[in-house]
């Protein structure tokens, strides 16, 4: 389902944009005034971050720390999950649990994104469920530099 979304979101290269320091497993989404792409995996960022966040008519990448909206429990981060097209302009990132790189330790702790471009737009919707009994010690956090 993954490889269909993928096949399904490519848009072509942003003449704007060079994209050859975007993962090639991330997923591309976008609309008339806007092109994004999300990482499913942990490449270099958390995954679930979005990589990109293009305005086309000018080709400033207003996401240029390439980790935008990712999510991190003290050491813990988002391990690999999912990017699902909804629509040519939504994605949803989804991950069972979070992960500590350092220990592998998991963390219970699931967490989904709904990323929704409207107009020049972006949309985040989180969803964080405890999976099991957890504690933690540390906030859930948010990455938005």
């Amino acid at each position: 389902m993954l490889a269909a979304a993928l096949a399904g979101l490519q848009y072509g290269t942003n003449p704007l944009r060079p994209t050859d320091n975007i993962p090639a497993l991330s997923v591309q989404f976008g609309n008339s005034w806007i092109q994004a792409s999300v990482s499913p995996v942990l490449s270099g960022v958390r995954a679930g971050s979005l990589l990109q966040l293009v305005d086309l008519s000018t080709g400033i990448d207003l996401a240029g720390g390439y980790q935008f909206g990712g999510v991190q429990c003290g050491s813990f981060v988002t391990r690999d999950g999912t990017v699902l097209a909804l629509s040519d302009s939504e994605v949803v990132f989804s991950s069972p649990c979070m992960v500590d790189l350092g220990t592998q330790e998991e963390l219970p702790v699931a967490v989904s994104i709904l990323y929704r471009l409207d107009g020049r737009t972006l949309e985040m919707l989180f969803t964080i469920e405890a999976t099991a009994e957890a504690e933690l010690e540390n906030p859930l956090e948010v990455d938005f530099s």
